[in-house]
């Protein structure tokens, strides 16, 4: 008898586990959808810019801004 009811408590607690496993798959599923449609939303919303941009177009754009040194003297002959 003993046995019997350990045998079912693990039947038991493992289709528990089995449904919050279900539960959780369908909530991240949910989540990662309205992700999806957010982004679309952001990306319709943005226009893109292409070509020669302006300093200001670029940090209007949230484009990480940042300055190098050019040390080699041929690299400032780009023309």
């Amino acid at each position: 008898m003993h046995k019997e009811v350990n045998r079912e408590a693990l039947q038991r607690g493992s289709e528990v586990a089995n449904l919050t496993a279900a539960e959780i798959k369908k909530a991240i599923d949910k989540l990662l959808a309205q992700l999806n449609e957010l982004k679309k939303i952001i990306r319709k919303s943005l226009p893109v810019v292409h070509g020669k941009q302006s300093l200001k177009e670029l940090s209007a754009q949230n484009v990480g801004l940042s300055s190098m040194e050019l040390k080699d003297p041929n690299l400032w002959q780009l023309n």
